[in-house]
């Protein structure tokens, strides 16, 4: 069942129209890979640019042989723009540089700077040769460290097809035209979630407009085409595939993953198309990061690194005696190995640790091992019903612990702690309110644009995460491409929004504000209150490395 998708303004919805009805044709002035009447690419030099790019493509597995071992290997391992560049520019790999493939160098006779060698200019034929069997136009062989492809006659011509217009006007990413940017934004817009999708459609619809209005990005208006999603991991992948594959949408924004999604982040990869600002609470950073995924706010894992850099480093807290209590599944896993790894930066040590399965959580039971451990203070990570329970337990007894956990944990139930723990209770926030200054362009927003703000967790990520696309699409030029988005994007430092801690993303690094605010409880207002400058965990010096964790005596 095809999935619904909604389009983003009538100019987009028109053009749609005129596509439909519009003939296909080509022109003999045209560059071979091109239609006319469109800047763009016809459909072979798309399928050739996928192979050129990705080492896939229509028909059957492209493969390769080494011609320095003869080691058979896929495409996908070794695709042409590894080392000839993504524009077909010669790149420098491993001390040794390929050269230029762009048509007009192909061309043109030139020397080999791997070789030395003197070429005459290549043809169709010849470049299909050197392709398939590793010799230049005059049937010497290439550098042993070009590879010889194998794959069909179309698939080659496909692959020549695109060649012919690499780094020219016409070769352009999916979602690109000369006046436009096309995105796309999956989210649940039906059932109980449907009101906050429909909110985040409704601040991007309005903040895309007000940048349209005022000449958009290098004349280039964006638009955004939206599709429907579960919350689940098939269906964010499926919605993914078809505003990738159908839309040919140039980068995703906005949109809900699971954090367990291991379909999507593979899917993704595939495809090499970017998504800036998910709407979800990170998941553990990996290195080699997943390099098309950008994440606005830090997850559990680094949240809790933040607890303990605050533990060690505040005097109102002990050094020694830290317990942890946490309900073992994903997510809370990985608060829990955010403090181990953090304590053992700092070359500490807990005194106990206890872990529950769902629903089968005993305070009294927990507070006697946490007494006999000789606990001073208490990091937990659990359902909000059992982070009460155990508060209360401890309060009946007149302990008064701190107790450390991230505030996206215990949410609201924060305000349901016994008086007396919610005075020693520390929180962490990935964000924190912004100021009347910092808020002016979005009320500006929300006035010119009728936009109603009764989602702000939601749709002030989603306008965070489009000003952070049109600074990367400011900073790479009119020469727009995933791969240059994502250079630009890697440079990107302290860049503010007004609506999240200011971003910043890496070769490594795709948490853009990584840290948090410690926070506290204020009972008669609601409410949490900073009171500590933003902070950034250290690097651990072990990630990894576990905790000996000293098991105390059956009280």
């Amino acid at each position: 069942m095809r999935i619904p998708l909604v389009v983003c303004g009538w100019a987009l919805a028109l053009a749609s129209l005129v596509c439909v009805f519009a003939p296909e044709s080509v022109d003999a002035d045209d560059p071979p890979g091109v239609h006319t009447g469109a800047v763009g690419l016809a459909n072979a030099a798309k399928r050739g640019r996928s192979i050129y790019h990705r080492g896939e493509g229509a028909g059957p597995p492209v493969r390769l042989v080494l011609s320095s071992s003869d080691l058979e290997l896929p495409a996908t391992s070794f695709p042409c723009s590894n080392c000839h560049g993504s524009n077909g520019e010669g790149t420098v790999e491993g001390g040794v540089a390929p050269p230029a493939i762009r048509w007009r160098d192909l061309l043109a006779p030139a020397r080999s700077p791997l070789t030395n060698r003197a070429r005459i200019a290549y043809d169709r034929t010849s470049l299909g040769r050197a392709i398939t069997d590793g010799v230049d136009p005059s049937g010497a062989p290439l550098h042993p460290g070009m590879p010889r492809y194998q794959l069909s006659n179309t698939q080659l011509d496909e692959l020549i097809a695109y060649l012919e217009v690499i780094d020219t006007e016409y070769d352009l990413d999916p979602g690109i035209t000369p006046d436009s940017i096309r995105l796309g934004c999956f989210l649940p817009f039906e059932g109980e979630r449907g009101s906050g999708g429909d909110a985040v459609r409704r601040a991007l619809d309005a903040f895309f407009l007000d940048l349209a209005e005022s000449g958009g990005v290098y004349g280039r208006r964006i638009e955004v085409v939206y599709a429907e999603s579960g919350t689940d991991d098939t269906s964010v992948t499926l919605a993914a595939r078809q505003l990738i594959e159908e839309e040919e949408v140039f980068a995703l924004i906005g949109s809900f993953v699971p954090m367990d999604a291991p379909l999507f982040l593979a899917y993704l990869e595939q495809a090499r198309v970017p998504l800036i600002g998910p709407l979800t609470i990170p998941p553990r950073p990996k290195l080699p990061p997943d390099r098309y995924v950008f994440h606005l706010l830090s997850g559990h894992y680094d949240q809790a690194r933040v607890l303990v850099e605050f533990a060690a480093t505040s005097p109102e807290l002990p050094k020694t005696g830290y317990s942890i209590v946490w309900l073992d599944d994903g997510v809370h896993r990985e608060a829990r190995d955010g403090v181990l790894d953090q304590i053992t930066a700092f070359g500490g040590a807990l005194v106990a640790e206890i872990s529950y399965p769902g629903g089968s959580f005993d305070p009294e039971s927990t507070l006697a091992t946490l007494l006999a451990a000789k606990t001073e203070a208490v990091f937990m990570f659990g359902a909000q019903p059992d982070l009460i329970a155990l508060a209360e337990a401890w309060s009946v007894a007149g302990i008064d612990w701190p107790l450390l956990t991230n505030g996206s944990t215990i949410g609201r139930a924060a305000f349901e702690l016994p008086d007396a723990v919610a005075a020693r209770t520390f929180l962490t926030y990935p964000s924190a309110q912004p100021t009347r200054k910092q808020l002016d362009w979005v009320l500006t927003l929300a006035r010119d644009r009728e936009l109603r703000v009764d989602h702000p967790t939601q749709q002030g990520p989603a306008l965070a995460a489009a000003k952070i696309f049109v600074e990367g699409v400011k900073r790479t030029g009119l020469r727009l491409s995933r791969e240059a988005w994502i250079d630009a994007m890697e440079r990107l430092q302290f860049f503010e929004t007004g609506l999240v801690p200011p971003v910043s993303f890496g070769l490594n690094q795709r948490t853009g504000a990584l840290g948090a605010f410690m926070m506290r409880i204020d009972p008669a207002a609601n409410s949490f209150v900073p009171f500590t400058p933003w902070i950034t965990p250290r690097d651990p010096k072990q990630v990894g490395v576990r905790v000996p964790v000293q098991t105390p005596e059956k009280p």
